[in-house]
């Protein structure tokens, strides 16, 4: 598969950076509520401590473990949509946050999967659980894009990364770095560092679907890219 040349950084870096600048506000909000919802478990815990007889405490960090892994997941799931909706210009409230909520459980066997794939990769001299955390990345976006099977879902990304790892590589490296930076300016540019980091991998995601090889795509209908004549 042929992917113009720096095809990822020169316009996904400028898709996000756009994207951002259009709905900065509005997802703010549910960048913030998401991660509110997100931490409530971990702040429960604190309160168990003090709470809770010492000899039942493990029973609510157990449940609250749980309960914080699901919340997360759904987090996860409902951001992505978001993003997706905020790519196709399409309106989105906190409900949207919801909306995928069907697919928690294919998300928990592909992250799962992934997690198993990608540490066996690091034991076998680090360089392969690189390449197949590039390669996996995409799978939560499959899971709401397209609504796909945890399995499908991860074929599906490997399947689309094909051709363009080093893009991606690069791509991770600066949104890394951006992230870096923006904690050690006194953590004031963190949010806005994911937020822009993931609306750039929103439209990587889209972008390297509607240059994806059907074939190779054989349980998805990918719609080509019209080519002037």
């Amino acid at each position: 598969m042929a992917f113009p040349h720096n095809f990822i950084l020169d316009e996904s870096l400028t898709a996000g950076w756009d994207l951002l600048k259009k709905s900065f506000w509005k997802y703010f909000c549910m960048v913030g509520l998401a991660g509110f919802l997100s931490f409530l478990p971990d702040f429960a815990k604190d309160g168990v401590k003090y709470c809770v007889q010492d000899n039942q405490q493990w029973i609510y960090a157990t449940l609250l473990f749980f309960g914080g892994l699901l919340i997360k997941g759904l987090m996860q799931l409902g951001l992505i949509n978001i993003q997706l909706r905020i790519l196709d210009d399409k309106p989105f409230t906190s409900n949207d946050l919801w909306t995928p909520c069907g697919k928690f459980w294919a998300w928990f066997g592909a992250t799962t999967c992934a997690i198993v794939a990608i540490a066996v990769g690091f034991c076998l001299f680090i360089v392969p659980g690189v390449i197949l955390g590039i390669k996996l990345q995409f799978f939560p976006y499959f899971l709401v894009d397209k609504r796909l099977g945890p399995i499908q879902s991860l074929k599906a990304s490997a399947a689309i990364t094909s051709g363009a790892m080093w893009d991606l590589f690069f791509l991770g490296l600066i949104l890394g770095f951006l992230k870096a930076v923006s904690f050690c300016l006194f953590m004031i540019g963190v949010i806005p560092a994911h937020m822009l980091s993931e609306l750039t991998m929103t439209h990587v995601y889209r972008s390297l679907l509607s240059h994806a090889d059907s074939e190779k795509l054989p349980f998805l209908a990918v719609e080509k890219p019209v080519v002037a004549e």
